[in-house]
């Protein structure tokens, strides 16, 4: 099933990304799509900040596409901020300046990324 549908089966991938996270100590995973490189987070869209620049997979990355990841590119763009879409190679992450995720449902609990 495409990535961009919204269906009950495909959040399955998302459950098992966020129960070997929470199994491993962390409060959140990330996913990579399958070319090996940076995709999502469990049921959020991931963004990332280098020398001021935010950074973001494309559609292409089997993400699922939505309001909040749109929104936030356009009021980054708004202000000035440049945004890039580009496949994110996994050591990126360990070089960023910062991360976020994004998305409509997501809820987090700030203590857990303390």
């Amino acid at each position: 099933m495409p990535a961009m549908a919204k269906s009950g089966a495909n959040y399955m991938n998302s459950q098992l990304i966020k129960m070997e996270a929470l199994l491993n100590g962390f409060a959140e995973g990330i996913a990579l799509d399958d070319r090996g490189y940076v995709s999502e987070g469990s049921g959020e869209n991931i963004f990332l900040i280098h020398d001021g620049e935010v950074v973001t997979p494309p559609v292409s990355s089997s993400i699922l596409p939505g309001i909040t990841r749109d929104s936030v590119i356009k009021i980054c763009r708004e202000l000035g901020i440049p945004v890039k879409e580009s496949e994110i190679q996994r050591a990126a992450l360990y070089v960023a300046d910062e991360l976020f995720f994004t998305g409509t449902a997501a809820e987090s609990d700030a203590d857990s990324f303390r």
